[in-house]
């Protein structure tokens, strides 16, 4: 009994392994033979955000990073969505855990 559930693990890891690595193929082809790029909203970005002496710019434009944080361990999960709502509606941007 033990070596058959061994064998179905293995088997079980086995397949895993080779969805990821057709997956991996998969994506590898279209990234090739698609005229657009997969990931084409990573590099529209020519300026990313710097800082200069005095602000922050993202894409030449000025930028406020206004934080916010949440105790995710003091809010129960059922309110995480709520919470980061209410923090996006206040106009916060950058979040700490």
């Amino acid at each position: 009994m033990a070596v058959l559930r061994i064998r179905k693990v293995h088997k079980r890891k086995y397949a895993l392994i080779c969805l990821c690595i057709v997956c991996l193929i998969i994506y590898k082809c279209l990234s090739l033979f698609s005229s657009t790029p997969l990931m084409g909203w990573k590099r529209t970005r020519k300026v990313g955000l710097s800082a200069n002496s005095s602000q922050f710019t993202l894409e030449g434009e000025p930028f406020r990073i206004l934080g916010g944080s949440v105790h995710y361990f003091r809010v129960p999960r059922a309110y995480w969505r709520d919470r980061l709502m209410k923090m996006k509606a206040c106009g916060i941007n950058t979040l700490t855990t």
